[in-house]
């Protein structure tokens, strides 16, 4: 078999596979209370760590199918996870994977529900999917999810000055580039709102991001494989300058959002480098970054691991700065 043909084959039954697992854990609420840790990671958010489980839970209302952008051939909606609070809380975008083709935010759900019981508004998003809609409509959804979220702050009682992604495989390729991308003015797919023109003065920019499985760039494709075509258009050879464009590790400024980087080391779907190679250009850049490998795993074992919330929330709550308590001592309805 050609060797695109082999990525393309295994590019296709780990997007069925990371979609299949979006639907079984819906229905699985048994979660591992095991923080993952290396070594160097673990020094480098110990004076962050809070178990999750010692927390005040709080209660928490999901608000479901929420459409936050209508264009003239679809509708594009979330889930809105909404924690009981007398005082504004800070919000964590989810941005589900999928290979920008697949996928639905209820793959997020179970990673939503654990984050809005310890005190975080969530509002996992859908977004278009290629090949119907091609690049860009995939981050320009995701911006405007940005901006909705901070026209509507008061109404899902969020402070619109504490605004964290979280995303893995595409999704966190999408919340990458939110993280690097932001407001800046220069950024491609920028002022890409040409039917939504009320909330363009509002930035897009986000205060921290978590990403797991990211390809952060697209380097490790053979330039001449058509894998991606579906989503680009055309293979790396042939539409170099969008590919660049495409990449978060492009886009990196010393003002970029604060990363806490995720990856398995046997991932055989996103190699662990693009994501080592982003986290480097972050730290030469004087941007706050912690990677974290997490042995033997691979690309689906990864985002399974539940366990790493216990280091990803702690890092949401030193770079968004929680202050509000729960209005009361509660369990997950």
């Amino acid at each position: 078999m050609p060797p695109q043909a082999v990525t393309c084959t295994l590019w296709t039954a780990m997007i069925l596979a990371l979609c299949f697992h979006g639907a079984l854990v819906v229905a699985q609420e048994v979660e591992a209370q095991t923080p993952v840790t290396q070594p160097a990671a673990k020094s480098a958010v110990a004076d962050q760590e809070v178990t999750t489980e010692k927390r005040r839970k709080y209660r928490f209302e999901k608000k479901g199918a929420v459409v936050f952008r209508k264009l003239p051939d679809c509708e594009v909606k979330c889930d809105v996870y909404q924690p009981a609070s007398d005082a504004p809380l800070p919000a964590i975008i989810m941005i589900h994977g999928g290979a920008w083709r697949h996928g639905t935010k209820l793959a997020m759900m179970r990673h939503a529900r654990r984050v809005a019981r310890v005190g975080y508004v969530v509002v996992s998003i859908d977004y278009r999917l290629a090949p119907r809609y091609p690049w860009p409509a995939q981050i320009d959804d995701c911006q405007y999810a940005v901006r909705w979220i901070k026209k509507n702050a008061p109404a899902y009682n969020i402070d619109a000055q504490r605004i964290g992604v979280f995303g893995y495989s595409a999704g966190g390729h999408l919340a990458a580039l939110l993280g690097t991308m932001g407001g800046k003015d220069d950024a491609p797919f920028a002022n890409s709102l040409a039917v939504d023109e009320p909330l363009q003065e509002l930035s897009p920019a986000v205060c921290a991001v978590a990403i797991g499985g990211a390809p952060c760039e697209f380097s490790w494709l053979d330039e001449r494989s058509e894998v991606l075509k579906y989503w680009m258009g055309g293979s790396r050879q042939a539409l170099s300058e969008k590919y660049r464009l495409a990449s978060p590790i492009e886009h990196v400024t010393a003002d970029d959002a604060p990363f806490f980087i995720f990856h398995g080391t046997a991932d055989m779907l996103v190699p662990l480098q693009s994501s080592t190679d982003f986290h480097q250009a972050l730290k030469n850049a004087g941007v706050p970054t912690t990677h974290l490998s997490v042995d033997g795993a691979g690309h689906l074992a990864t985002f399974s691991k539940a366990g790493l919330l216990n280091q990803i929330i702690p890092f949401f709550d030193k770079h968004l700065q929680r202050r509000p308590q729960p209005d009361r001592e509660s369990v997950d309805p």
